[in-house]
């Protein structure tokens, strides 16, 4: 497994578009530990919003997503061999994009009403929420050799497809 310090560094870099998937290692061990710690700290982040019982089932579905569209995605570019790195690499990174949210998010739900939020704050989580798409979109283009157009419309269509089944999801717990 690689040392935390070497991993932090190389899924910063993955965020500054520098190194890709390819670049960390296509180690059990690090699959595992990335999805054990993306899994933790996003019931961490949902919880902010939501009970804990729909926070573990969001961030699970949230992960089961992921897992199967990058299988499917992978599979079908016949690229099955990159599972564990392409996982890794959005696992890590999204383990640090949730880092760097969590104040952010933390001060949103603190706040008494929508307006009462700073202009700052809700423009620093919108840039963070694109900087996340852009490097999703720079994963999967690393991963799956396409151009930067056909990992930007993956992107759109992976993002959009799991904030529809989180809805859908969600929708039938609450009501």
């Amino acid at each position: 497994m690689m040392p935390l310090m070497k991993l932090i560094r190389t899924l910063t870099d993955i965020c500054l578009l520098r190194s890709g998937p390819e670049d960390l290692p296509a180690s059990p061990i690090l699959f595992r530990a990335l999805l054990a710690a993306y899994f933790a700290l996003g019931i961490v982040v949902n919880q902010i919003q939501s009970k804990l019982h729909d926070s573990v089932l969001l961030t699970g579905i949230e992960l089961t997503v992921m897992l199967l569209v990058v299988a499917i995605l992978l599979h079908v570019r016949r690229l099955s061999a990159r599972y564990q790195q392409t996982i890794s690499a959005m696992a890590g990174t999204g383990i640090l994009f949730a880092v760097m949210a969590l104040p952010l998010l933390s001060v949103i739900a603190g706040s008494e009403a929508d307006f009462d939020v700073s202009p700052i704050i809700m423009a620093l989580l919108v840039v963070l929420m694109l900087w996340s798409l852009l490097v999703t979109a720079h994963i999967f283009r690393r991963a799956l050799d396409v151009g930067p157009g056909q990992a930007v419309i993956i992107t759109v269509v992976y993002t959009t497809g799991m904030l529809i089944v989180a809805a859908l999801v969600m929708s039938g717990i609450t009501s």
